[in-house]
């Protein structure tokens, strides 16, 4: 536990930081996107519900927004606030139609639902059609803070998105959380322990729908433009691939991967930047690679349900592996082209980095001539999995620190059975500060890649 709230604190410093080196409108994007995902996950992964018309709510609640803002010249706060409610509403009244189907057919309703919602966008004439609403001014917040500088933006969006992570994170860990996720296990059963079910999905599906229209409400004064684009079903299926792809279940893996996947497109279109590189640490979760790795899982559902741990498939190479509080994750998000590297050299640079961190610490570490890794004495304490879409890497490294080592025996590692897997506290004896590990890590990135990081800065400069 206490890991887990260093890890939340260090995602918060870096969210601090992150708009001094990396442009302040596209992290508002990805926070604001980052946000309909998690809104979206607390549906589908925590109620079983999956939903193809999320993208009503995202959008209808932007243009409420947008109008709000532009034709009644409310206060941003007012302008936010009064898209959330509308969107709130609307998914009362989608819930209401659709929460008592199920599988197929509540996806279809929900479809058929948004695509109404978006024809009526097309024609409505407060929504202006194809030409969207523009010019939204962002205003004055509280009628005191002036919007209109990127960097005030920001953090304005930055605290709205900690604001519905921590709502969402008390939800789904709250006793109302915990029936939610008894009737996505077993419905009947929580029926018959006199739980109302569908009371509790209609709650669930309007606190989801709410959500997700505050992400809407922000995204249009960043971008100071309400289209049709966040409307159409296309922002519906983003929304579930983020989810899929980023963990069922977890409240930041969709976040997570969405923040990846932007930052792989931001670096596509910016001839000038040659990557970004993200240190972190995860909540437990057990990840899938491309390879599959459910048949290396050697315990049940109920046991790792029981101790609030997914298995999540992910878009990297590999097979299973697990992830946890003290287990340093760094993900280079680099264009290998600019680089001048090929997806081989990529894997020994990233070897490379974890066998001259770890000789910081006296540990002598090695690869090995059979499996990708690092491993000190025969037992693995770095792994590696990777996935590149145009040119452009995306996951990483796990170098195993303070982590427990327990969920390990739970599995095949990599898909490796008979393995042992070690850590930096099993080796050392101690715990090792991580803020001196990624420093140290920093300096073998720069030497092995023979780059020179830029690194946030506070200057005013």
């Amino acid at each position: 536990m206490w890991h887990m709230k260093m890890g939340h604190l260090v995602l918060l410093a870096v969210g601090l930081v992150a708009p001094f080196f990396i442009y302040p409108v596209f992290l508002m994007k990805a926070l604001c996107f980052a946000l309909f995902a998690a809104a979206f996950n607390l549906l589908l992964g925590y109620v079983g519900l999956l939903s193809f018309g999320h993208a009503a709510f995202f959008g209808f609640g932007a243009y409420v927004c947008g109008h709000a803002a532009k034709v009644w010249g409310l206060n941003p706060e007012l302008a936010i606030l009064t898209g959330t409610a509308v969107g709130t509403l609307m998914g009362l009244v989608f819930g209401w139609l659709a929460i008592r189907r199920q599988g197929i057919y509540f996806a279809m309703i929900t479809l058929a639902l948004a695509q109404m919602v978006y024809f009526f966008c097309v024609q409505a004439p407060f929504t202006h059609g194809e030409d969207g609403i523009q010019a939204i001014p962002r205003g004055f917040l509280f009628g005191l803070i002036d919007l209109s500088s990127n960097m005030t933006m920001y953090y304005f969006v930055l605290t709205i998105f900690v604001l519905g992570l921590f709502s969402i994170q008390r939800i789904i860990h709250s006793p109302f959380g915990h029936v939610l996720k008894a009737v996505r296990e077993n419905e009947p059963r929580a029926t018959s322990l006199g739980y109302k079910t569908h009371r509790y999905k209609l709650v669930a599906f309007v606190l989801s729908a709410g959500i997700s229209s505050l992400a809407g409400s922000m995204k249009v004064l960043v971008f100071q433009l309400a289209s049709l684009t966040d409307v159409h079903w296309h922002a519906s299926g983003e929304v579930v691939l983020m989810t899929l792809l980023g963990g069922v279940g977890t409240v930041l893996g969709p976040a997570a991967l969405d923040m990846q996947h932007r930052l792989a497109d931001s670096l596509c279109l910016d001839s000038d930047r040659y990557g970004t590189i993200l240190f972190l640490e995860h909540s437990p979760v057990f990840t899938l690679g491309k390879r599959g790795g459910l048949e290396n899982l050697q315990v049940s559902s109920e046991f790792l349900a029981s101790r609030n741990i997914p298995v999540i498939p992910t878009d990297r190479g590999g097979n299973i592996t697990f992830h946890g509080p003290g287990q340093l994750i760094v993900y280079p998000i680099i264009h290998l082209t600019r680089n001048h590297l090929s997806v081989v050299d990529l894997v020994s640079k990233l070897e490379d980095v974890m066998i001259e961190t770890l000789k910081f610490w006296n540990i002598a570490s090695e690869r090995s001539p059979v499996n990708h890794g690092v491993w000190v004495d025969g037992k693995k304490i770095g792994s590696i999995g990777i996935h590149v879409r145009k040119s452009i890497s995306m996951h990483g490294i796990a170098l195993n620190v303070n982590n427990s080592l327990d969920p390990f025996c739970w599995i095949n590692p990599c898909g490796l059975a008979g393995i042992t897997m070690t850590s930096m506290k099993q080796e050392l004896n101690q715990n090792t500060p991580m803020d001196r590990l990624i420093i140290q890590m920093i300096q073998v990135i720069q030497t092995v890649f023979q780059i020179q990081l830029k690194m946030p800065s506070l200057s005013s400069d």
